[in-house]
C-alpha cells in the first residue's frame, strides 16, 4: 500500500481508520505477480512490524 490509498482509506472510512492499524510499505505498483524481488521487499518491510 502506498500512502495515498493509506489516505484515502482514512478520508472514505475515518471511523474505522482511527480504530485499525493500517502500515504503509511504501512499495510502488511496478512488479508483475509473484515477482520474486518484490517478495524479497514484502518479506524485508514486514518484519519490521512483526
Amino acid at each position: 500500500m502506498e500512502d495515498e490509498q493509506r489516505k484515502k482509506i482514512g478520508e472514505l472510512f475515518p471511523k474505522e481508520y482511527l480504530k485499525k492499524r493500517i502500515i504503509s510499505l511504501d512499495i510502488p505498483d511496478i512488479y508483475d505477480f509473484n515477482d520474486e524481488k518484490l517478495k524479497k521487499e514484502l518479506i524485508d518491510k514486514v518484519k519490521r512490524y512483526y
